[in-house]
């Protein structure tokens, strides 16, 4: 009986790292590939989209906030916020000079700003399945498939998608599960996201001109907002904390390369959960890069001059796309419709009319 017992035991823990692995592995992977929103209609589902004078209505239990800029018989250009979930407040100063002739449409993503959170947090004891359940309400799955219920919405055959930070890479996401539906992307600093692992981050950028005395309280924030193992055991206190904190590192770096009053003159919200469900979509490891030179649509890569992601980069997310135009807007830094809104719109305008 205790020779049984011992087997028992011994093939439990074999099932147990077999399982653990797994899920490891997985997690390695990510749970979001191109593509899967085309393969799974279920995904976008059927439910009975609207709008109303502020919201979009894309799901039973979620409201996306939205604001607009120029007439409603213009074509439309849908913008894309970056952070992750780092949404606007106002209109861009770069667009004011082409609402004569666009329709800009900002929105909150779902779980960032004043749309809705339909995360309530963890269920049960399980991170895999608390993982996927953030993914599914939350994850980059759920965001493309919140674009193309705007789309429905507009009834736009097809649209302009205006992306920042990480909102160009989503906008780039859209077009490539959805390519006959956008007629251009206009990306700005794009975040470098194309192919995980990096070799260098926005996080080494940061820790480089960070002063000497603030290193050691830097990497202890980096390893406490990389210990997904202990996520679901946070509170939301604990993950508006994170962010806040890296919103501050991120606003003294800035500041050795350039100067900038963009953030004493935008709103910031609270960030909590979403941003960690595209972090679980995007995995520790991918290559999109096959799905990116798949696009074909025309796209314009602004980047700005003193932005803490080196041009290299933007340059480089520029060359996966083969019709790409890439322009720097001279001093800026990553928020380059406002530093110089002229320039911006000039780049911008050019751009469209030759498209």
């Amino acid at each position: 009986m205790k020779k049984k017992s011992v087997i028992i035991g011994s093939a439990i823990v074999i099932l147990v790292i077999i399982v653990g692995t797994s899920l490891y592995l997985m997690m390695q992977q990510g749970l979001y590939q191109p593509g899967l929103l085309a393969k799974d209609k279920t995904i976008i589902g059927d439910y009975q989209i609207n709008a109303s004078a502020d919201y979009f209505n894309v799901e039973q239990d979620v409201k996306l906030y939205k604001f607009e800029q120029g007439r409603a018989d213009l074509p439309v250009i849908l913008v894309i916020h970056g952070g992750p979930c780092a949404p606007y407040s106002k209109p861009w100063s770069g667009n004011i000079e082409l609402s004569n002739k666009f329709r800009f449409i900002y929105y909150h993503q779902r779980g960032c700003g004043l749309s809705s959170n339909p995360y309530k947090g963890s269920v049960e004891d399980n991170f895999y399945n608390n993982m996927k359940l953030l993914d599914k309400k939350l994850g980059i799955s759920s965001q493309l498939a919140d674009v193309e219920r705007i789309r429905r919405i507009l009834k736009t055959k097809q649209i302009i998608l205006m992306g920042h930070s990480f909102g160009a890479f989503l906008a780039t996401l859209y077009a490539i599960e959805f390519p006959d539906k956008v007629k251009s992307l206009i990306l700005v600093s794009p975040a470098d996201m194309v192919v995980f692992p990096l070799e260098r981050d926005l996080f080494d950028e940061i820790q480089d001109q960070l002063p000497i005395d603030l290193f050691e309280s830097y990497q202890t924030f980096r390893a406490s907002y990389f210990d997904f193992s202990n996520l679901f055991n946070k509170s939301t206190a604990e993950l508006e904390s994170l962010h806040n904190e890296f919103s501050k590192y991120y606003t003294i770096a800035l500041s050795k390369v350039f100067q900038t009053n963009y953030f004493s003159k935008t709103k910031r919200y609270k960030m909590n959960w979403m941003p960690f469900a595209l972090y679980f979509g995007l995995g520790k490891k991918h290559d999109f890069s096959d799905s990116f030179s798949s696009l074909k649509l025309p796209v314009l890569v602004l980047h700005g001059q003193y932005d803490l992601q080196p041009e290299s980069v933007s340059r480089k997310f520029s060359n996966y796309l083969s019709n790409s135009t890439f322009k720097v807007i001279k001093n800026t830094s990553h928020f380059s419709f406002e530093e110089n809104p002229n320039q911006f719109a000039e780049s911008v305008s050019r751009f469209l009319k030759e498209k």
